[in-house]
């Protein structure tokens, strides 16, 4: 998940919110439990937002921007996803487990 790690997922969703759409960094970094200088580095690709904080600003942005909701459920997905790597309920084998076939 490479686009998490990069976050160039929740970057790329931040670049899509416009002024007319009536958020402002500040009521989304609130939402997501960050700052707004967290959303901006995150935006100029100078910071890596956790997976947790990234499934909170896509919460966010499917509330307030329903424009973006299909791309912040993305950015749910896969920042679920990644924290259940994290977690370990989630286990990545390099071969197949025994008895898989």
């Amino acid at each position: 998940m490479s686009s998490i790690r990069n976050n160039s997922r929740s970057a790329a969703l931040l670049g899509k919110i416009r002024e007319e759409d009536g958020i402002s960094f500040e009521g989304l970094a609130q939402l997501a439990r960050t700052t707004a200088s967290d959303l901006q580095a995150c935006l100029d690709h100078q910071l890596v937002l956790p997976p947790a904080i990234q499934i909170l600003l896509a919460r966010a942005i499917a509330t307030c921007v329903p424009r973006l909701a299909v791309h912040a459920r993305r950015l749910e997905l896969q920042a679920t996803a990644a924290v259940n790597i994290e977690n370990g309920s989630i286990a990545l084998h390099l071969t197949p487990p025994a008895k898989w076939w």
